[in-house]
């Protein structure tokens, strides 16, 4: 099949038109993409590592909600309540620091008590809307953190 000229332009055109769109929702670049408090809630587990020669302990279910504020410069803060197997945790705090890329992807490293979260960001809507997942092995959460 061939297509004619005037086709191809057609198609290169939409082509280009689309890529525009999937950019326009990153608006700024770097850590100015994503500035303000967004709030958040998730649900998951976290699976602990068995050692040798030991039967796999069970996932811990989780439950979590609160806020995320990127102060648009590099640095991130949360406040959230845990839900662990039903035991609650409230007031919990914790910061790290973050990196938007020119793609709209970000990632954001945040120092846990006793482990350092790794948290992959695409940033949509012109970063009113941010959808995560949590890349630290064993954590299994994923979900999406909506400008307030």
């Amino acid at each position: 099949m061939k297509i004619r000229p005037s086709v191809w332009c057609a198609l290169c055109i939409g082509a280009l038109c689309q890529a525009q769109v999937a950019n326009a929702s990153c608006l700024l670049t770097g850590p100015a993409a994503i500035k303000g408090t967004y709030g958040w809630a998730v649900q998951g587990y976290n699976i602990q590592p068995a050692e040798p020669n030991t039967p796999k302990p069970p996932p811990t279910y989780l439950a979590i909600a609160g806020t995320y504020t990127f102060d648009g410069k590099g640095k991130v803060s949360r406040k959230f309540d845990i839900s662990a197997d039903g035991n609650i945790i409230e007031n919990l705090t914790d910061a790290g620091t973050y990196t938007v890329n020119p793609d709209c992807t970000a990632i954001a490293k945040i120092t846990a008590p006793q482990f350092i979260e790794t948290i992959k960001i695409t940033i949509l809507q012109g970063g009113a809307i941010l959808t995560f997942i949590n890349a630290t092995p064993t954590v299994v959460l994923a979900g999406q953190l909506i400008r307030q």
